[in-house]
């Protein structure tokens, strides 16, 4: 119900009506009526209503002017706030009106809502009915006076609660606004004078604020005759203490490049009451101590008893953080009693930071033990540690620090330069070299920053090189040697004058069994979970624990990563490279085994998300496989390695570790002997399914028979079954239609031999395919109708995807274009399921031409759009000169000449046509036929 009457209580009386004043009531004592029918919110009876207004009465002379009040107000103000029976009266609880009372009361009862408190401050213009009163009405003026000092003592709290809130977050304007308004309701209220005080002293407003303190006393003295309380004198002294210091801050940091989430987070962390200790973790170079010095340059004005950095770079192991801390204050220790004690004492009061830069270097039991007794005795006492570990202390928060935020091999130059980890190497690089110059380097300044890992230091060190060298020279170097980075810093700590030296600090505080188990890690590429920690380093999971306390390991979730520089230096400490990088392949080997059957079976995008993460890992186990012809690992690997690829689009790699897989076998191996003979099969495969991915159509079928020779005596075997499946592939990609069928025929029969549900639905999609292609459309719904069914009774989500799409076209060649629709709708949705780029981007290419078929451009626009842009990225020419090819028909039957004008200029400019003379031959009679001009 729409709000049509608004009373407002606070400040005085006032009732409007759909925006007008209401007055002219039967006497002042109605909208008295009105207002305690509304706070009250419950009915009440006739008699108790009379007697509060009318108590002076006789109850029938009462009950009558009750009676006439009830008819103004209906009167005035209509029947829908009131609720009036024989026996009671009440306020509405749905009643069409807004009572500013009822709101502020429902904003005090949600102390812990910020906007809530807000609109009640807001609401509260002044007491509750201020100027407003009814002597003749003792029992009214009684319950007047006591809602109205309720009232004002719940503003008072939530305008003070308001004004804490705004000190914390160094509001002050904010603060000044809400304890000023409470000074005006209560002018002798001490805590708003000590806000008042707290806002204008950490704003620097030093006079202000002791001048504060002296109208407190006069106001007290004056008025009461008593002095300010304890605790607002003992904050004069404070600020009178603390006016005119400053925080020295050592070597002022500038920006903090790509660490604003974090600084905010400090900012957050230092305003709250939560806990006291922040350590701030990361490797060496990180960027730890540049951060710290921020905090104290911001937040230490905001401590009225000082604000110091106390360096520990250079403290032995057993060195006294007491005598530390009071070297930084120049604390003037006395013989009597120890350090610790006396610094504990002087800090019991008082709001103060410290920030203990590298707490590493004396993390013993002394050192805890006084951090712990430190936050204990001194609640305003705030710490900020930089450290390779965490302290490890129960009311620590703890914040890790990696490497900033790298660019994307795919990313375009201007993105490359927005990075942090890139704008942070030209900063430096400009304070080498003032001139210095990108453009034209952005792809290897990506290169470097990943190289790199974003590591600030790093970052640092590679910059100072590029008065004297390229970025794409400095990344080379570094790959070379590690060691060029460095630098002769004089000002800098001898520790990060180059990486070396930030390795060579971490290596030494490690125990020699902590340092054995790190360079076993190494031989891991991407990262890695427990249990291959376990099995290919020997590493027990406390071990892990304490190497990621020191920042030499991040953890992730399930995961653990090395630092890709740190890694390098580690694998040099690394005894027996061969017999670990052995364990790291055989159990890539076995593991990837183990998904063999859900990345074939119907749980491919389960299998991929955890199979992802582990690329890197599967690449080296491959190499070493490879570098050490162990056919075992091999053929464990490939029909996955297969999979895998294919569904991530990654042809051109895949192409590659199959040619190295070929060039490490063929002639290498016993190809009789049975193992040995099926990874060689599998390799010639893998490269002819891979060859004909990218276009290498010949080259495809020569392999796909070199497979299925080297197979032919290890029958049935499913690597039979993928061989055929290549050459008929490769036969299609040359035209060879027939060829192509016999293939794919065979194919299924093979696979049923070899018990693979999997290639026998495979085999059966590609042969409906190639009869859509022959516009045979009986036998492509037959064969996929076959391969759906069995894709369902797998759940494999691929497979069920690609006989949708045939399916989707066989309904089109029907003209059944809603059923064509749906399915290729269908189609898409399941691909997208698994991420295979390529199958949907032709999908996406069956959706549009169902699409043109129904005359709706703009999905046809959308879907060929995203299509292309997914096989541009994947690089298949094969599909993706059909798909520019349909667009262009598509636009012209749509009548838009400038998109098919668009398709086919890239088809006669583009590099991966070049040699396709038939192709371009079609695209120029199109563009010719082309209509000139735009379209209206």
């Amino acid at each position: 119900m729409a709000v049509s009457v608004e009373i407002t209580l606070f400040g005085g009386l006032h009732i409007e009506k759909n925006g007008q004043p209401v007055r002219g009531f039967v006497s002042s004592k109605a909208p008295a009526l009105l207002a305690y029918l509304a706070v009250m919110g419950h009915p009440c009876r006739r008699e108790a209503l009379a007697g509060l207004l009318w108590g002076e009465m006789s109850e029938k002379r009462a009950r009558s002017n009750l009676r006439q009040a009830l008819a103004s107000l209906r009167k005035r103000l209509g029947e829908g706030l009131l609720s009036v029976t024989r026996e009671t009266v009440a306020w509405r609880a749905a009643a069409p009106a807004a009572v500013d009372v009822l709101r502020f009361s429902r904003c005090v009862q949600t102390p812990d809502s910020l906007d809530a408190l807000q609109e009640a401050a807001a609401l509260y213009r002044g007491d509750f009915l201020e100027g407003f009163s009814l002597r003749s009405a003792p029992a009214f003026e009684e319950w007047l006076l006591a809602r109205r000092a309720r009232y004002r003592e719940q503003a008072l709290y939530t305008l003070h609660t308001l004004a804490e809130h705004y000190l914390r977050q160094r509001a002050f304007a904010r603060v000044l606004d809400f304890a000023a308004r409470a000074l005006a309701l209560d002018p002798w209220r001490e805590e708003a004078y000590r806000q008042l005080m707290l806002a204008m002293a950490y704003n620097g407003q030093w006079s202000a604020a002791l001048k504060q303190y002296r109208a407190c006393r006069e106001v007290l003295q004056r008025e009461l005759g008593v002095p300010p309380s304890a605790a607002t004198a003992a904050l004069y002294e404070r600020i009178r203490a603390a006016r005119g210091r400053r925080i020295a801050v050592p070597s002022p940091p500038g920006a903090v490049l790509g660490r604003e989430r974090e600084a905010a987070f400090i900012r957050d962390w230092v305003v709250s009451t939560g806990a006291p200790l922040l350590t701030i973790t990361g490797p060496g170079g990180c960027g730890k101590t540049h951060l710290a010095l921020h905090v104290l340059a911001q937040e230490g004005r905001f401590f009225l008893e000082g604000a110091w950095f106390v360096p520990l770079e250079a403290a032995s192991a057993d060195a006294s953080l007491a005598a530390a801390i009071g070297q930084a204050m120049r604390f003037p220790f006395s013989g009597g009693q120890p350090p610790e004690k006396q610094l504990l004492a002087h800090l019991r009061t008082g709001e103060r930071l410290f920030v203990l830069d590298n707490m590493e270097h004396i993390l013993g039991e002394d050192t805890l033990s006084f951090v712990a007794a430190l936050l204990h005795s001194a609640p305003q006492v705030k710490i900020v540690c930089t450290s390779r570990e965490r302290l490890g202390l129960r009311r620590e928060q703890v914040l890790p620090l990696g490497g900033l935020p790298c660019p994307q091999a795919e990313d375009d130059p201007e993105r490359i330069l927005r990075t942090p980890a890139a704008q942070l190497f030209l900063q430096c690089a400009r304070r080498s070299q003032p001139t210095f110059e990108i453009r034209g380097q952005e792809t290897a300044l990506a290169r470097l920053c990943r190289l790199l890992g974003g590591l600030p230091l790093a970052l640092e060190l590679a910059a100072a090189w590029t008065p004297a060298l390229s970025v794409a020279d400095i990344a080379r170097r570094i790959t070379r040697d590690a060691d060029f980075l460095s630098a002769g810093w004089r000002d800098a700590p001898a520790r990060h004058r180059s990486l070396r030296a930030v390795f060579e600090h971490s290596w030494r505080l490690l125990a020699p069994e902590e340092q054995a188990v790190y360079a076993r890690l190494s031989v891991f590429r991407g990262g890695f979970t427990l249990p291959a920690a376990q099995q290919v380093a020997q590493a027990a999971p406390e071990t892990l624990a304490s190497l990621a306390r020191r920042s030499l390991l991040r953890c992730e979730g399930e995961r653990y990563a090395l630092h890709p520089l740190l890694r390098r230096f580690a694998a040099e400490k690394l005894a027996g490279q061969r017999e670990a990088a052995c364990r790291h392949a055989h159990y890539f080997g076995a593991w990837l085994h183990r998904w063999e059957p859900v990345l074939l079976g119907g749980e491919v995008s389960k299998a991929l998300r955890r199979i992802r993460p582990e690329l890197d890992n599967l690449r080296l186990a491959w190499a070493t496989a490879l570098r050490q012809r162990d056919t075992r690992i091999i053929n464990e690997m490939a029909d996955s390695v297969m999979q895998i690829f294919d569904l991530s689009g990654m042809y051109r790699e895949a192409l590659e570790m199959a040619h190295q897989a070929v060039l490490a076998l063929a002639g290498c191996v016993d190809a009789s002997r049975r193992g040995h003979g099926i990874a060689l099969g599998r390799a010639y495969g893998l490269r002819a399914a891979f060859g004909f991915r990218v276009g290498e159509y010949l080259q495809a079928r020569e392999d796909s028979n070199r497979a299925l020779k080297t197979l032919s005596p290890f029958r049935p075997h499913i690597a039979y079954g993928h061989a055929l499946v290549y050459k008929g592939a490769a036969s299609y990609g040359l035209g060879e239609l027939e060829q192509a069928v016999a293939c794919w025929r065979e194919a299924v029969q093979a696979y049923r031999e070899a018990g693979s549900a999997w290639g026998e639905c495979a085999a059966l999609s590609n042969l409906a395919e190639v009869m859509v292609s022959l516009e045979d459309g009986r036998a492509a719904e037959a064969y996929a109708a076959q391969g759906r069914a069995l894709a369902q009774r797998m759940g494999n989500a691929e497979l069920a995807g690609v006989n949708c799409q045939i399916l989707a076209v066989a309904a089109l060649q029907s003209g059944n274009l809603p059923q064509a629709a749906s399915l290729a709708a269908q189609a898409v949705t399941l691909h997208r399921q698994v991420q295979h780029q390529a199958h949907i981007a032709n999908a996406l290419a069956i959706r549009a031409r169902v699409a043109v078929a129904q005359e709706d451009a703009p999905t046809m626009l959308a879907c060929m759009r995203e299509a292309l842009d997914i096989l541009r990225r994947l690089g298949n020419p094969l599909y993706l000169e059909g798909r520019l090819m349909e667009l262009a028909q598509f636009a012209q039957v749509l009548r838009l000449p400038e998109v098919a004008r668009m398709a086919l200029t890239e088809i006669l400019e583009s590099d991966l046509f070049a040699d396709r003379d038939a192709l371009r031959r079609d695209a120029r009679a199109l563009l010719a036929a082309l209509p000139s001009g735009k379209p209206g």
